[in-house]
């Protein structure tokens, strides 16, 4: 399993954060930092095994840390490719972005698998978190944050 860290500020993440994250995915730790937010992410190689699938990834819009299995990726990159959007690589992770990025959360309806994710828009400064509601397992600490259900998922929003 992966490991996914959000950090409100651009505060540098402490060292013992990191070591934690790094249990949950050995081989390889990405960062993403601005003003407003910083997000890591701990890889547990499985596809997209070259350093293309190291997190956080971002577009023009969004960066996505991500962690799960998205069975039907090539099914979405068809619908992606259908609509004039041509993902980098055909990895899940890239699609999840993809999707995210012209969809957004309508997204979710196609999606097969399992997965957890956070998403930042750096225009409108949104982070999104999913999380199918099988994963009931999670820890959240920010002074606001707002959940709702979207079908089978727990959806937060900064």
């Amino acid at each position: 399993m992966c490991g996914i860290l959000v950090q409100h500020g651009d505060e540098p993440f402490h060292h013992k954060q990191l070591e934690a994250l790094r249990r949950r995915g050995p081989d390889a730790v990405g960062y993403w930092i601005n003003r407003d937010i910083a997000l890591a992410h701990a890889r547990l190689s499985i596809l997209g095994l070259d350093e293309r699938g190291t997190e956080p990834i971002e577009n023009d819009t969004h960066v996505l840390a991500y962690n799960g299995e998205i069975y039907n990726y090539l099914d979405v990159n068809r619908q992606l490719e259908s609509a004039s959007i041509h993902p980098r690589w055909s990895g899940d992770t890239e699609t999840l972005l993809q999707a995210w990025s012209t969809w957004g959360d309508k997204s979710l309806e196609s999606l097969e698998g399992f997965w957890a994710f956070v998403v930042y828009d750096k225009r409108a400064k949104i982070l999104t978190c999913a999380i199918p509601l099988a994963s009931s397992h999670y820890t959240t600490y920010t002074k606001t944050i707002r959940f709702w259900q979207h079908r089978r998922l727990l959806v937060c929003s900064l």
